[in-house]
C-alpha cells in the first residue's frame, strides 16, 4: 500500500513539474511597496512555503500542549504501575 501512495505522489509531482515548465512566463508580483518579477511556478512554490510556515507556527502551541499532556499521563501511568507492584498490607481483624 505504501508503494501506491508513493507512485501517486510521484505522478502528482511530475504533473506539477510539467505544468511549471510549460508556464514559465515571468509574472510581476507586488507585495506592499516591493515589486519584482518571478516565474509563475516560483510564485506558487513560495506561496506554498509561506502557507506551510504559517500553519507550522500556528500549530506549535497545540503540539506543545499535547506533548506536555502526554508526558504528564506517562508519569501518572508509571506512578499507578508502581502502586500495583507494591505488596498489599494484610489488615488484622
Amino acid at each position: 500500500m505504501t508503494y501506491v501512495s508513493l507512485i501517486v505522489s510521484f505522478l502528482i509531482l511530475l504533473c506539477l513539474v510539467i505544468a511549471g515548465i510549460q508556464n514559465s512566463t515571468p509574472l510581476q508580483v507586488k507585495v506592499g511597496w516591493w515589486t519584482f518579477q518571478m516565474s509563475l511556478p516560483s510564485v506558487v512554490f513560495w506561496a506554498a512555503v509561506g502557507g506551510a510556515a504559517v500553519v507550522a507556527v500556528l500549530s506549535l502551541p497545540k503540539l506543545a500542549k499535547k506533548g506536555l499532556q502526554t508526558r504528564r499521563l506517562h508519569k501518572e501511568v508509571e506512578r499507578l504501575e508502581g502502586l500495583c507492584k507494591q505488596p498489599r498490607r494484610e489488615e488484622s481483624a
